[in-house]
């Protein structure tokens, strides 16, 4: 099925949010402009990279979520740190600007990408818990799987040397997707 122009969203402006707890301090400051200077591609009249040191939970001063948010070899399953930002994008506190945020995670392995799904159901369903408790709103959904883990036609094709496993691990080699926040039609 193809879209008319005039039913797809015109978009003229790009902002690329780089934000976590290892961004390093020298960027910070920065502003890096992503578009060749004398050219527009494809009705694209800017794109800009900011930087935060942050995680995706923590106090923001942009009032909207993001449209997409990708989270590269992230090893969810390995780092408890994650869990905060998982249970904020499933309960969104409320605030509607967070609701249903597309959610990417790569893995360097399939293994890995299925443990990182485990750990995300289980915050999902902590997230269904607190939310019937504490409000109305006990017919939200706020975790729906859009697709399950799979290779990633994407990833890098040189193999990362990792001592302490035999499997092999590529860089992005695995995928998954959500959709994460309060379903609108619950609100």
């Amino acid at each position: 099925m193809q879209t008319s122009s005039a039913e797809a969203p015109q978009i003229d402006s790009l902002v690329l949010e780089i934000s976590g707890p290892n961004v390093p301090d020298w960027i910070l400051s920065r502003e890096i402009n992503l578009l060749p200077s004398s050219s527009e591609l494809g009705g694209l009249v800017s794109a800009i990279a900011v930087f935060h040191q942050r995680e995706y939970h923590e106090p923001n001063t942009d009032e909207a979520s993001a449209d997409l948010a990708i989270a590269f070899n992230a090893g969810i399953w390995g780092y408890d740190s994650w869990k905060p930002t998982l249970s904020f994008m499933c309960q969104s506190e409320g605030n509607d600007s967070y609701a249903c945020t597309p959610f990417i995670i790569t893995a360097y392995t399939i293994e890995e990408c299925e443990d990182d799904a485990e750990v995300i159901s289980e915050v999902a369903e902590e997230a269904v818990v607190k939310r019937m408790q504490s409000s109305k709103h006990d017919n939200a959904v706020l975790a729906h799987q859009l697709w399950a883990p799979e290779s990633n036609p994407f990833s890098s094709r040189i193999e990362r040397k990792t001592a302490s496993v035999p499997r092999k691990y590529y860089e992005n080699n695995a995928w998954q997707a959500w959709l994460l926040g309060p379903s609108t039609s619950a609100k």
